[in-house]
């Protein structure tokens, strides 16, 4: 696996949505809102950790990190990843379906 490959195996994970109001919908005081995009993100507890870490350790300081410690944050996002893989397979097997009134079984 070559160095773009790898980041892109272990890189942020989440999912991003761009939308924007519809026309005609308005806020507080009957203004409307502007059709301006925004950005709604998704992400796990284990997926917003490893954003923070890694904005903080490499995102913003891409040129000056150590291509040296690459391996060492991609194990921690590694890490992130399994820990989400994990804290989902135990809460599949320990906590109840949300059962939804009127819903069908699959």
């Amino acid at each position: 696996m070559n160095r773009a490959e790898l980041r892109r195996a272990f890189d942020y994970m989440a999912i991003h949505i761009i939308a924007q109001m519809k026309p005609g919908n308005v806020g507080p005081g009957s203004v409307a809102y502007p059709p301006i995009p925004f950005e709604i993100q998704v992400r796990t507890i284990g997926q917003d950790a490893w954003a923070s870490v890694s904005h903080y350790l490499h995102y913003k300081h891409e040129t000056s990190f150590p291509p040296e410690r690459l391996r060492d944050l991609y194990a921690l996002s590694a890490l992130f990843y399994l820990a989400d893989v994990h804290f989902e397979s135990l809460k599949a097997a320990c906590v109840p379906p949300l059962q939804i009134e009127g819903a069908q079984a699959p």
